[in-house]
């Protein structure tokens, strides 16, 4: 009967280990994401676009070294650089002179951590509503 126990309890001791190693394996290998506002993809307005106004990453201790702006006006792709995580005075022009249904395109977001050095993270696709 104590055998038994012994190996219930043996059995179950190894299967936490086994959780827990594959929760940490999971967090590793998660794609870090970037967003505006807490949003990477999705309708936003221009007032929380604005009021945000800086691109953040989801890694701790990690900040954006960065992006490109990318929305359409008259038919023309245009496409704004920033060399770090604010949006540029350009940009926010630009937020102010969209309408609802506008689309921008947030991409080769780079992002810059002690413990990860360059990270590149995934575009963010925004709808001004």
């Amino acid at each position: 009967m104590k055998t038994t126990k012994h190996i219930i309890a043996l059995a179950a001791l190894f299967f936490l280990l086994g959780l827990k190693s594959f929760a940490q394996d999971a967090a590793m290998t998660a794609q870090p994401t970037a967003s505006i506002a807490g949003i990477s993809k999705g309708e936003i307005t221009k007032d929380a676009l604005l009021k945000a106004g800086t691109i953040v990453c989801d890694i701790d201790k990690a900040y954006i070294t960065h992006f490109d702006f990318g929305f359409v006006r008259k038919a023309e792709f245009i496409q704004l650089k920033s060399v770090e995580a604010k949006l540029t005075t350009e940009m926010r022009e630009s937020i102010q002179q969209m309408v609802p249904g506008d689309k921008i395109f947030i991409d080769d977001i780079t992002a810059k951590s002690e413990t990860s050095g360059e990270i590149k993270l995934p575009m963010l696709l925004l709808i001004i509503k």
